[in-house]
């Protein structure tokens, strides 16, 4: 009797090459998803002493914002805004963020 099917050894090769392609495509995703995607930076603007800048009004803030540089790193911060409190839980007073990405 002649043979219908693929031998044992073609199906091998064929369980082989999906391996190997299954594992080149998961591979070529998580490269994607590391360079892929970039997540924004923003930094709280500190005065010379260490301590948070904060204003009483949101215009206050938005007066700043523009002539408020960082000493380090400012050419990678180009963007501010304003927001409401700060990380610790005051929400009261409006600071003053630079970031990398446009708000």
């Amino acid at each position: 009797m002649g043979r219908t099917g693929p031998g044992p050894e073609r199906e091998e090769i064929t369980v082989l090459k999906r391996i190997a392609i299954a594992g080149a495509v998961a591979l070529g995703a998580t490269l994607a998803n590391v360079s892929g995607v970039a997540h924004a930076d923003d930094i709280l603007v500190v005065g010379y002493d260490g301590v948070e800048e904060f204003y009483y009004t949101e215009a206050d803030c938005r007066a700043d914002g523009p002539n408020v540089h960082l000493q380090i790193n400012d050419h990678a911060y180009p963007y501010w805004y304003c927001r409401i409190g700060d990380d610790r839980g005051d929400n009261v007073h409006w600071y003053l963020w630079n970031s990398d990405t446009p708000n």
